[in-house]
C-alpha cells in the first residue's frame, strides 16, 4: 500500500490543491501564448468588478469568502 493509499480521504484535501494549482498553471500559459499579462487567479474579483464597479473591497472579501 503506497503513502496515498494510507493516508485514504485525509489526503483528498492535498491532492484537490494541487490539481486546483496545476490547471490555474496551464490557464497562465493560455494568457502568456496570447500575450495577454493576466493571472488567473484573479479572475473572480475582476469579473465581481465589472459586474458591478462600484462594489467595495470588504464586499469583494465576503462575496468571495477571503478574509
Amino acid at each position: 500500500m503506497n503513502f496515498y493509499q494510507k493516508l485514504g480521504g485525509l489526503i483528498l484535501g492535498s491532492r484537490l490543491r494541487r490539481l486546483s494549482e496545476y490547471f490555474l498553471s496551464e490557464v497562465n500559459k493560455v494568457y502568456a501564448e496570447k500575450g495577454i499579462a493576466f493571472d488567473a487567479s484573479w479572475f473572480s474579483m475582476f469579473y465581481l468588478i465589472s459586474k458591478n464597479e462600484h462594489i467595495s473591497l470588504i464586499d469583494i472579501a465576503e462575496t468571495l469568502e477571503v478574509s
